[in-house]
């Protein structure tokens, strides 16, 4: 979800915010990251409801993780929640207009349209993939950025800010899936030669990896193509690669950032590094 950019600067700050840490990071030279625990209750993701139990507390937080960092804060890129946004991704969409794909996404909305910001990420083979999030929500996060004296940037949700780097062909055959893993839901993406044809973000148990496991497992049959590289990235990555690698026909299977503090990290500095629009 862009808001702006701005010019290209020395050192430039990322925030990113999950129901249990607020992390900070400055690209720019050696990658630096802070961080800070958060009170349980502090965050509530939700597309619908306020997230944010106490503005002035999170602010506070953000600040002490941002004050390690010791740098600018013009045009601090921001990573909500991913629960916090609603995606819709339309497989075959290559003439529809903006205003077409606001209607169409703005009606199975869980609140009014007039009350959502949205966003559209036109990729390979008419795919369309749409986010939205709700004023309220949107409000409460840019209010905890603007307390901290900081120049709001980009805004994205964590497991949207890699989707455009990671559309393109693979160089090899078969599902080309991201699975990016949090310590209470994860997001599926799946790529085609390049093109996104498949994208859920799902709760699970906390440290239980049996049901993404199955999701996995079921892509070739829902694609009709087998599965060919698989990215497991956060929270539990290197285990569930091991459990994957077990089953027969997997395709190859390779970890990033293992750990949700690496996964939010990684995806603030693919924002930062986003090529100018």
């Amino acid at each position: 979800m862009s808001s702006f950019f701005w010019p290209f600067q020395k050192k430039r700050i990322g925030l990113a915010f999950s129901d249990r840490l607020v992390l900070a990071i400055c690209n720019g030279g050696p990658l630096q990251i802070a961080m800070r625990e958060l009170p349980v209750g502090l965050i509530a993701p939700s597309s619908v409801t306020p997230n944010i139990r106490s503005v002035a507390e999170l602010a506070q937080l953000a600040e002490d993780a941002l004050g390690e960092l010791e740098a600018r804060r013009e045009g601090v890129v921001v990573l909500l929640p991913d629960r916090s946004i609603v995606t819709a991704l339309y497989t075959s969409r290559r003439g529809a207009s903006e205003k077409e794909l606001k209607v169409e996404m703005g009606a199975k909305l869980a609140f009014p349209s007039t009350e959502a910001r949205f966003d559209f990420w036109r990729g390979r083979g008419g795919a369309v993939l749409g986010a939205a999030v709700r004023e309220a929500v949107a409000e409460q996060y840019e209010q905890v950025v603007e307390a901290t004296d900081s120049r709001l940037g980009w805004v994205d949700s964590t497991s949207l800010a890699r989707i455009p780097a990671w559309a393109r062909p693979s160089g090899g055959s078969g599902l080309d899936v991201q699975l990016q893993l949090y310590e209470n839901h994860y997001c599926l993406s799946v790529f085609v030669e390049g093109s996104l044809v498949d994208l859920r973000i799902k709760l699970r148990p906390a440290g239980i990896l049996d049901g993404v496991q199955r999701e996995v497992t079921r892509l070739p049959a829902l694609h009709g193509v087998a599965l060919g590289a698989i990215t497991v990235l956060g929270e539990g990555a290197a285990a569930l690669a091991a459990a994957l690698e077990e089953i027969p026909d997997v395709g190859r299977v390779h970890v990033e950032d293992d750990g949700e503090e690496r996964l939010l990290a990684s995806a603030l500095k693919a924002l930062l590094e986003r090529p100018r629009p």
